[in-house]
């Protein structure tokens, strides 16, 4: 790779991290980040999927070597932040890597750069801890090397780099099928060569990583527990109208110049991407289908970041091919200002709309320190936090069990009771007082607010007739 070359995927690096530095949220705020953050600190995997097993052990690692420094946990969080952060920045420059290995120009290359560099959507996700992020890049990476593949470590490595994007997050097994589209591209003597040391490559990473999973505690049961849960989830009632809405709406967040840019593009694609015999049309296409079959998601509702990983294929390849075609100076500043834009207002923007829940889930330590360990807690978007806290105490208390806190969570999602007043009941019945959390900017999302509807409604009743069996035990947060 020319050195111009690789100064230009320096400065997208550089330009895609202070992006996503600046927009992500300054702290924990997604629901996920919080469980990561405390299996890292443990070294155990989650409950989601697979667990998440190599994001789970590199974080480990990350937090062995924090440990080193500084014995206070609150320190991880943004350690594993930053890493995340510079991690999932390295998607831009792969991203114009993998134009360039297509066979596009390179103005078509930093387009598609610059595209997933300023995207809104991708860099609220992408710096925070959480595994879309980096199991982007490593994805990008094994493409990256696939298609530039020369001999057979090449392809042993984008297996293995395959493998590891799955380890960081299972659901970058729906990308694998570009790996397969790129090797099916090569010429046909080695097509099978490629597909087979593929595999291998993948094998050699995946074994071991599930044979290091079936050996932890609870690993099995909590596989299961998520199928039950993703069941259960798949039998709510859903609004495919307002899913489709908040699809749309993802979309456009994830970039609107780029949006506009790829759909013209893909009105023109045979001219854009080729044959069906080029790596790049099955890149697209593929990634394409991945797209708009994600609007069926069950969870597409939550977060654009589930789009992330199509993102690259099905737009900023597609765009940066498309304002490639701009020929004058003055109007190409005009479209990397409008390219910018939107990642530069959203920083502000989002801050001002998280700040309420900010300080709710900011005021979480300090008012727990006041809360009886053997508490019930009943919370929303805070329910995390206060997990996560506990497993910070329990950690600071492990040799003092008697201290360490034994708080129960009462959560919105999987775990919530399908009979809440029940389930408190027994709670009280139990010795345990309750704590509710009333607050409207504690529940996010339109679950949260079924739940805090229905924990409204049970405290009124609690509070106003003193025979029932949580009245003396309940408490307002």
């Amino acid at each position: 790779m020319p050195a111009h070359t690789r100064l230009e995927h320096l400065g997208l690096w550089v330009l895609a991290a202070a992006l996503y530095a600046w927009i992500s949220p300054d702290g924990l705020l997604y629901w996920d980040s919080f469980g990561y953050v405390s299996q890292c600190a443990q070294g155990q995997v989650g409950g989601l999927m697979l667990g998440r097993p190599l994001f789970v052990l590199l974080g480990h690692t990350i937090a062995r070597i924090t440990g080193l420094f500084s014995v206070d946990l609150a320190h991880l969080e943004p350690t594993l932040r930053a890493v995340c952060t510079l991690t999932a920045a390295l998607s831009a420059p792969l991203t114009a890597a993998l134009a360039l290995s297509l066979g596009t120009s390179r103005a078509a290359s930093r387009w598609a750069g610059l595209v997933v560099a300023a995207s809104p959507a991708i860099a609220h996700a992408a710096g925070a801890v959480l595994t879309d992020g980096p199991a982007l890049s490593a994805t990008l990476a094994a493409l990256c090397v696939a298609q530039r593949a020369q001999h057979a470590r090449h392809w042993l490595f984008a297996g293995a780099l395959f493998a590891l994007s799955v380890g960081l997050r299972e659901p970058s097994i729906s990308f694998g099928s570009v790996l397969v589209a790129i090797a099916c591209a090569q010429e046909r003597t080695t097509r099978v060569r490629a597909l087979l040391l593929i595999s291998l490559g993948f094998l050699l990473l995946a074994v071991p990583t599930l044979a290091w999973c079936w050996g932890q505690p609870g690993w099995r049961e909590s596989v299961l527990a998520w199928r039950v849960a993703m069941a259960r989830e798949r039998l709510e009632p859903r609004s495919l109208l307002r899913d489709g809405a908040i699809y749309l709406g993802w979309l456009f967040a994830l970039g609107p110049v780029a949006l506009f840019a790829a759909l013209r593009g893909w009105s023109q694609f045979r001219a854009l991407l080729g044959s069906w015999r080029e790596a790049r049309f099955w890149v697209c296409t593929l990634s394409l289908a991945q797209l708009i079959l994600l609007a069926f998601y069950q969870d597409i509702s939550f977060s654009p970041r589930y789009l992330m990983a199509a993102f690259p294929g099905a737009i900023a390849l597609v765009a940066g091919l498309v304002l490639a075609q701009v020929r004058t100076r003055a109007v190409t500043v005009a479209w990397v200002a409008a390219v910018l834009a939107p990642a530069l207002i959203a920083g502000p923007v989002l801050r001002r709309r998280e700040a309420p829940l900010r300080s709710v889930i900011d005021s979480v330590p300090a008012r727990l320190a006041h809360v009886a360990t053997d508490t019930v807690i009943v919370t929303g978007q805070a329910c995390p936090a206060v997990q996560l806290r506990r497993t910070i105490e329990r950690i600071r208390l492990q040799n003092h069990s008697e201290l360490q806190p034994r708080w129960v969570t009462v959560c919105p999602g999987w775990s919530w009771p399908n009979d809440l007043s029940q389930a408190l009941a027994a709670h009280c019945t139990a010795g345990r007082p309750v704590l509710v959390d009333l607050r409207p900017q504690s529940y996010v999302g339109e679950r949260q607010q079924r739940a805090l509807a229905t924990l409204t409604q049970w405290a009124e009743r609690v509070r106003s007739d003193p025979r029932e069996v949580c009245h003396a035990r309940t408490t307002r947060w």
